[in-house]
């Protein structure tokens, strides 16, 4: 009988899961999708996800749809999701009711799915199996999938100004919902929905802005170069802050530095760098380039010795490294060059 509230509350206006049988998200698993194949080092996409639902809206077999923008340069993967999120406090839940709760779409951000479980409360009441739907765009470009994903954001941001109730299923179809939001993050991206999937996926069909009337301006475009690619990680800063603020406002002129010195815009940055010189777009480049970066840039007390040796020496190995697999000889940080040159160097700093 319990199980049967749960599931008619799911129905009428739940969220993703009700009632004590849905698994704690620390159940949640990655599932496998042979038409989906791991990502390559030097590849970024978008990726349609589903998270299989456990008891009671398992009986529909329900779906909560989001949008993954996987970039193997980068080692990331950023998670669009729409969720139910209490009016007042802004908590996202498991169980979403229109009088009390709006839609509300939010990034979820990590490098390892290890550790996907902290990005939720244990006690969420989200459950199932995570898997990959399909593979919507794939490009070497990775400043193709980021404008995309940027795209997303301002998707997300006009949406969360609407401060819609959330409902989970609608008798007419036009269901504010987390399947909406992947929906309607795919059109603004200009990608198509999968004609077909395994399970339901109510209100994927549901375009949240074309419903109200809303457009959003046609995306910058953003050349490869350093300077290009850290303006778009700036740019997706400032989109990422308008969709957790749900404003236009723009921060501050004297907070855009924060945005400049985010990981993901230097990261960024560092990949521009390698594609002006047309160098591989791969991991182990971008890394040599941060720790270069953070060699640049180590001061004052909170390092050791011991610090600047163990990094020293980690740019000599991968410079060799790179040199050796790539035919490729990058250059050292500048300060090391100069401390080359100076009486105070040691050529062979440490085992």
């Amino acid at each position: 009988m319990e199980t049967r509230r749960g599931f008619l509350k799911y129905l009428l206006g739940g969220a993703i899961a009700v009632g004590p049988a849905a698994g704690a998200i620390a159940s949640l698993h990655m599932g496998e999708n042979e038409d989906v194949p791991p990502i390559g080092k030097s590849e970024s996409r978008v990726v349609l996800y589903s998270l299989d639902l456990g008891a009671p809206a398992n009986v529909i077999n329900a779906k909560h749809l989001f949008l993954r923008f996987e970039f193997g340069p980068m080692n990331w993967h950023y998670d669009v999701h729409g969720f139910a999120t209490d009016r007042e406090t802004r908590e996202k839940k498991a169980v979403g009711f229109p009088d009390k709760d709006d839609i509300c779409v939010q990034t979820v951000t990590f490098e390892d799915d290890a550790i996907y479980s902290t990005a939720f409360d244990e006690n969420s009441g989200f459950g199932g199996k995570i898997r990959p739907v399909a593979v919507l765009k794939s490009s070497e470009k990775v400043s193709e999938i980021f404008t995309l994903y940027k795209r997303a954001l301002d998707a997300g941001a006009e949406i969360n100004k609407l401060k819609l109730p959330y409902h989970a299923l609608t008798l007419d179809g036009k269901t504010p919902n987390s399947n909406a939001v992947a929906g309607t993050t795919i059109d603004a991206c200009g990608l198509k929905m999968p004609e077909s999937m395994v399970g339901t996926a109510p209100g994927k069909e549901y375009n949240i802005l074309k419903a109200h009337h809303v457009e959003l301006p046609p995306s910058a475009v953003y050349p490869e170069t350093e300077a290009g690619l850290l303006q778009l990680g700036i740019d997706a800063g400032y989109s990422l802050r308008h969709m957790n603020t749900a404003s236009d406002e723009n921060p501050q002129t004297s907070e855009r530095q924060y945005f400049v010195e985010s990981p993901t815009a230097q990261t960024l940055k560092r990949i521009g760098w390698l594609c002006e010189r047309s160098y591989p777009v791969e991991p182990r480049l971008i890394s040599y380039l941060a720790a270069c970066d953070k060699y640049e840039n180590m001061r004052g007390p909170h390092y050791s010795s011991e610090d600047y040796r163990n990094l020293k020496n980690n740019i000599f190995r991968g410079r060799g490294e790179i040199k050796m697999n790539y035919g490729i000889e990058l250059p050292l940080p500048q300060r090391l060059v100069n401390e080359m040159t100076s009486n105070f160097y040691d050529p062979q700093p440490g085992p």
